[in-house]
């Protein structure tokens, strides 16, 4: 058995600090590089939607929510996460009515103020929310 060459020509090895040095930042979703458990994975379904404003709009826990609004829009609204660069978060307006999107406390969605709702998602819509920094969010309005 021939063999095994320690280094191939035109080639190199990763170490260790090389590979992390990669890893890190795309790990990095709340500052300290853990992910915190549950809350950027999964989808959420249904659930009871409140918040006409945004201290009492239901928190998203997932990185997918599917928000059933029965009743007016006036009334029912979603609280992103708190912003962490990279962090994604799609929000899918599947109810009979739009559900406002509000950020974290301290945060903002695109252009608005800090801490006032994103335009109405309408029904039948999705739009995907992307941190770009600890406090600010963007967002890809869907069709």
């Amino acid at each position: 058995m021939a063999a095994i060459p320690s280094q191939i020509p035109g080639f190199r090895l990763l170490d260790g600090s090389l590979v992390n040095s990669i890893i890190t930042p795309v790990n990095n979703m709340t500052g300290n590089g853990t992910p915190q458990a549950g809350t950027f994975t999964g989808m959420t379904v249904g659930g009871t939607y409140k918040g006409a404003t945004q201290g009492n709009a239901t928190a998203i826990t997932s990185s997918l929510a599917i928000v059933n609004v029965a009743t007016t829009v006036s009334t029912h609204g979603v609280k992103l996460p708190t912003a962490a660069t990279g962090l994604e978060v799609t929000v899918c307006a599947a109810g009979s009515f739009g559900v406002k999107v509000y950020p974290a406390t301290n945060n903002r969605i695109g252009a608005a103020n800090t801490n006032v709702a994103d335009t109405t998602l309408a029904i039948n819509k999705s739009n995907c929310y992307i941190a770009v920094s600890a406090t600010k969010w963007v967002v890809q309005r869907g069709n």
